[in-house]
């Protein structure tokens, strides 16, 4: 399994499979990621999983010269884990506490990802992602500047040096 944190500097020796469950926001980092195998003169394999809004990487990808075969689904092999999860969660205080984590760690990084071609929060089915963790609803979530960013360019709001950005993130965090 690779994630951007091992997409560079490590060589795992021996490594003739890439799994990735989450796509990155740019071609490039997916080469570094997959890059983990067929090392010197060996082959490798990647796969990685791409939801319906995420198939704009896949076009990315193809614009870079990336060989791609899609494998579907077979609707047939389905299997509803929804409830099970909501169960578990439901039994379980620190599992709930741990896939509200998740979900906002991840929607963290959409709201944060620069590729809003493929990650866009408005296009998220909160209530199903939500359930998809095993949670009942989804948690509120307000992300600080988030209506700003609708509202205007980034570019066109003011720089910040290095100590307001630190004073902003000690805000944010209390």
């Amino acid at each position: 399994m690779c994630t951007n944190i091992a997409a560079r500097g490590l060589d795992f020796p021996k490594v003739d499979w890439v799994f990735q469950m989450d796509v990155p926001d740019q071609p490039d980092i997916y080469m570094h990621r997959v890059g983990r195998t067929a090392r010197y003169r060996a082959e490798g394999k990647s796969l990685i999983l791409v939801s319906e809004q995420e198939l704009p990487l896949i076009e990315d990808l193809k614009a870079k010269k990336i060989q791609i075969h899609k494998i579907t689904q077979n609707p047939q092999r389905y299997l509803r884990i929804d409830s099970s999860l909501e169960s578990i969660c439901s039994e379980h205080q620190d599992v709930k506490y741990l896939a509200q984590r998740a979900l906002i760690s991840y929607l963290r990084f959409v709201f944060k990802a620069h590729n809003k071609k493929i990650f866009d929060l408005r296009k998220i089915d909160l209530e199903a992602f939500a359930k998809s963790f095993g949670l009942p609803s989804a948690p509120v979530i307000n992300f600080k500047g988030a209506q700003q960013e609708e509202e205007g360019n980034e570019e066109e709001q003011p720089k910040l040096t290095k100590i307001e950005k630190m004073r902003l993130k000690q805000k944010m965090k209390k």
